[in-house]
């Protein structure tokens, strides 16, 4: 019992000793921490140091010496300061090699400062002075920087790098650096009782008077000054002319210039020549937002930048920004450069030559500005697309300039939709599907083309278990129905049997080597066509003829269609003319045989078909139309109708080999796929010359 009592002393008594040890090393570890005075001066600079890079100008002003707060009222530090460091754009500070002098009244150091114009790094010192048990800085101008004094100032200076141009393939510009008007007041010239004239400017550029008052009340502002009010678009021609003939644009610029003290300057802008009829390809672009900055911290983005919101100016906004340059700098009391701390050299932007042809997506525009469509042209042997085209459209050129609230709120609430992206989305392909039902059956062996699959007149089911439900078609013909009859006289029926003669599990299989449900490759990303859930025999029946849960986005469908003309392979579609063309985005969509069959079948489509026949235009053409019903039931007759038209030159050497595959909302009682063919008839009679 004594030996165990003797051995718990003895574990107690080493025990203690340890957290002696222990404790005694924490004491010396703490003396060195608090009781170090180099130490404790090292901890102050940090500490101030660590509170610019958060501006926290308390902060560092509870750091300064009361010596130094009675030098400098506390207004005057932050405001001295954060004009400083927020004006140069410091986003981060670092310090090293921090020593102390030999009498260790001095603490030198090394600073690092990261800016608008990259790094500034100086060696600099300080004085610290001990305060109530506390050390202090001994605060003056140069701890900012070394050679800085009280009256001296830092300045800034940006070099804006112009932005990159959008070009077509032919050179011709679809967005640049242009020029604008920019309305402004001159309060000098205003009249004295200014109320009404203010008004009248507020009221013809639909924007909130009191932004004009506010302006005009900005601190700057003196008797001469040009005041910025609002850029508009700048007239062209001939002004004196136009307003005589009552042009609407000249007489908008005269009763601004009747207001006194008004004056109208040209001005440098982002603008887009094709306005309406790229707005949806091109997109547009706008001052940042404080989100915009936070997600692009340090890429070179700063208060008055502009960004890519949509579109081309999106999808090539990192070639298309450069990089400003930027010079900072300390000038003297009498405005002359000391010393330069740091400066950034401009980075040009880059321009980007697309593929799109100028004058034909004009042309697509203009014939089908009235419509709610979308279109989309494509070199079907290289994959350039020339074309992308949704109307109806907007002035994109308004979203640079500033939209006013009432015309905002009017594009979003109009029912025909100008902002929505038509040529992105995917639509039901009807009859334009038949093609490519026929290539899948024959590519598998399950559709012999010269079969019979025997006519059924204008209404067709397979037995009695589809109920009321039954295939219909337009037309009734002589000859067999076959796979050229059905082609040539759009019959639903005839697809329907194929679609079901396939199978649905070869009827899907051959979708999917054709990109259905995955994303098309190419730069502007569009909606993935579907097929959906064939459950039923008559899902697969209205599949085969382009109805039922189908989905087909436009260019995936000019993609589909290259295969005809490109032994089976269709073709990548290419934007930016920089990038190799003629490129397989899919392989072995069909056998080599099997798209010439297609192809053969599709120019006597447009040969032999009244519904879609065009002017030759100097080429040989083949294609499909199509009718995509849009409706609840088959008993439905309130629903309304898509019209397609897909085309394509046969010729591989000619001059303008054309794809072009364009629908149109809302087709019926106007014609149906006539109407579109018609439409398009009038874009080849311009583009085929």
């Amino acid at each position: 019992m004594k030996s165990k009592r003797k051995h718990i002393i003895l574990i107690l008594s080493a025990l203690l000793i340890v957290l002696l040890i222990v404790g005694g090393i924490l004491a010396v570890q703490k003396f060195h921490l608090f009781g170090n005075p180099a130490e404790q001066k090292k901890q102050v600079l940090k500490a101030y140091m660590t509170a610019i890079e958060k501006n926290d100008y308390e902060k560092m002003w509870s750091l300064l010496s009361k010596d130094s707060q009675k030098q400098v009222s506390k207004e005057d530090f932050i405001s001295r300061n954060q004009n400083i460091y927020e004006g140069i754009g410091t986003t981060k500070v670092t310090i090293s090699e921090l020593s102390l002098a030999d009498d260790e009244d001095v603490l030198s150091y090394h600073t690092t400062l990261l800016t608008s114009a990259n790094e500034i790094a100086f060696d600099n010192q300080v004085d610290l002075v001990k305060e109530d048990n506390d050390y202090k800085i001994k605060w003056t101008d140069s701890l900012i920087f070394p050679e800085l004094t009280a009256d001296d100032k830092v300045q800034i200076a940006a070099e804006e790098a112009p932005r990159g141009d959008i070009r077509d393939r032919n050179g011709a510009l679809l967005a640049t650096q242009g020029e604008v008007s920019e309305v402004g007041f001159v309060p000098g010239k205003m009249n004295k009782d200014n109320k009404e004239g203010m008004q009248k400017v507020a009221d013809l550029l639909e924007i909130p008077v009191t932004s004009i008052e506010d302006k005009l009340s900005a601190s700057w502002v003196n008797d001469d000054s040009f005041v910025p009010i609002k850029k508009i678009k700048k007239y062209q021609g001939d002004y004196e002319h136009a307003l005589a003939s009552g042009d609407a644009d000249a007489l908008f610029h005269q009763q601004l210039l009747e207001v006194p003290g008004v004056l109208i300057n040209t001005v440098t802008e982002r603008i887009y020549p094709l306005g309406e009829s790229a707005a949806l390809l091109t997109g547009y672009v706008q001052k940042v937002t404080a989100e915009d900055l936070e997600k692009h911290a340090g890429e070179g983005y700063g208060q008055n930048s502009y960004i890519g919101k949509s579109g081309l100016e999106y999808l090539y906004e990192e070639q298309l920004k450069g990089e400003d340059g930027c010079k900072i700098w300390i000038a003297n009391k009498d405005g002359d450069e000391k010393q330069v701390l740091a400066s950034k050299l401009i980075v040009p932007a880059e321009s980007i030559t697309t593929t799109i042809d100028a004058n034909l997506q004009r042309q697509i525009y203009n014939s089908f500005a009235s419509d709610k469509a979308a279109s989309v042209a494509m070199n079907p042997y290289t994959g350039e697309v020339l074309a992308l085209v949704s109307t109806p459209s907007y002035d994109v050129n308004l979203m640079v300039l500033g939209l006013s609230e009432a015309k905002w709120n009017a594009l979003n609430d109009d029912p025909n939709k100008p902002m929505f992206n038509r040529f992105r989305a995917t639509w039901v392909p009807g009859s334009t599907m038949k093609p490519i039902t026929g290539a899948i059956g024959v590519n598998s062996g399950k559709l012999d083309p010269g079969a019979d699959l025997g006519h059924s007149g204008l209404s067709w089911q397979k037995d009695s278990s589809w109920g009321n439900f039954s295939i219909t078609t337009l037309v009734e013909y002589s000859g067999a129905a076959s796979l050229s009859n059905g082609l040539i006289f759009s019959d639903n029926i005839y697809f329907a049997k194929a679609a079901m003669q396939i199978g649905k599990d070869d009827f899907t299989k051959g979708l999917d080597n054709l990109g259905f449900d995955k994303e098309l490759d190419f730069p502007i990303k569009m909606e993935t066509s579907s097929y959906g859930i064939l459950s039923t025999e008559t899902d697969l029946a209205n599949s085969g003829y382009g109805q039922a849960q189908m989905l087909v986005n436009p260019l995936h469908m000019a993609t589909i269609y290259s295969a005809f003309l490109n032994s089976g392979i269709m073709v990548k579609p290419v934007l930016d003319s920089s990038q190799k063309q003629s490129q397989p985005w899919l392989e072995n969509a069909f056998s080599p045989e099997v798209a010439e069959l297609i192809k053969s079948n599709l120019a006597n489509v447009i040969s032999e078909n009244s519904s879609a026949v065009i002017n030759t235009h100097g080429a040989t053409f083949a294609g499909k139309t199509g009718t995509a019903e849009i409706k609840t039931s088959q008993s439905d007759t309130s629903g309304t109708e898509l019209g397609w038209f897909n085309i394509f030159t046969i010729d591989r050497d000619h001059t303008n080999a054309l794809l072009m595959v364009s629908m149109v909302e809302d087709v019926k009682d106007r014609g149906g796929s006539s109407y579109v063919v018609n439409k398009t008839d009038k874009v080849l009679a311009n583009y085929m010359q």
